[in-house]
């Protein structure tokens, strides 16, 4: 794996997160939400509805470290975010009514699992004074994007290990293990004793993103362009492993 330079991803928009709903409800002991668990990559967001009509709703969280939440959509709604790794729930109660209570399950995770990257869905950013060669280091991070489908992703949470398989990719052809460390928006990986540092993002509770910066290679090759960015965002899908 080539060293690449770290970039923030800033791109980055949360749509979704997986949830559980409750099918036994009591309108005189518990407040109606949309659903009553979540389960995402810390960092991640999640919104829940307040479905209940009636009272004046307030929230507490038992460990805010874990997770946090938001009021949003004028009150009608949660905004709930991984702050950390574990588990803990947020709570709400009806203001005039103190026995009425609702209480949403949430699980912040760390990174693991399986992905597979999608080279059509890779995310482009060049930004270079020489409009010409802009347009050829875009059309080069296309062509890395695309011979990169199809390589998988496996990320073991109790071990932190990490194997990458191009074996089913154009781009090197071979699988590759070493260790990764996770926090947010950075992925670090340490392959052959060579450490990275990457952005990170999730999309939602089954697809992330991993950047990789190009700007050292493209300044290199072209002094004079004034290039300020270049980088190549990796789009990966989980899915399961044949046993």
């Amino acid at each position: 794996m080539k060293k690449l330079s770290t970039l923030l991803l800033t791109f980055l928009i949360v749509t979704s997160c997986s949830t559980k709903q409750e099918s036994d409800f009591d309108d005189n002991k518990t407040i109606k939400l949309s659903n009553y668990s979540v389960s995402f990559l810390v960092g991640e967001e999640c919104i829940i509805d307040i479905l209940s009509e009636v009272g004046d709703f307030a929230s507490y969280d038992e460990n805010p470290d874990i997770a946090t939440g938001w009021w949003t959509n004028g009150g009608k709604s949660i905004l709930i975010k991984g702050e950390n790794v574990g588990k803990t729930s947020i709570y709400i109660k009806d203001r005039s009514n103190p026995d009425r209570i609702a209480e949403i399950k949430v699980a912040s995770n760390y990174l693991s699992g399986n992905f597979k990257e999608n080279g059509d869905s890779a995310n482009i950013i060049v930004q270079a004074f020489d409009q010409s060669v802009q347009k050829i280091i875009e059309a080069d991070l296309k062509a890395i994007a695309q011979s990169r489908t199809g390589t998988l992703f496996h990320f073991d949470e109790k071990a932190k290990s990490i194997r990458i398989d191009y074996t089913a990719a154009e781009y090197e052809g071979k699988s590759v293990v070493g260790s990764y460390e996770w926090e947010k928006e950075w992925l670090t990986t340490n392959i052959n004793n060579e450490i990275n540092r990457f952005g990170f993002g999730t999309f939602n509770a089954h697809s992330v993103t991993i950047v990789l910066d190009y700007l050292e290679k493209y300044k290199s090759k072209y002094p004079d362009a004034f290039i300020t960015r270049t980088n190549l965002g990796l789009f990966l899908s989980s899915y399961q492993q044949e046993n």
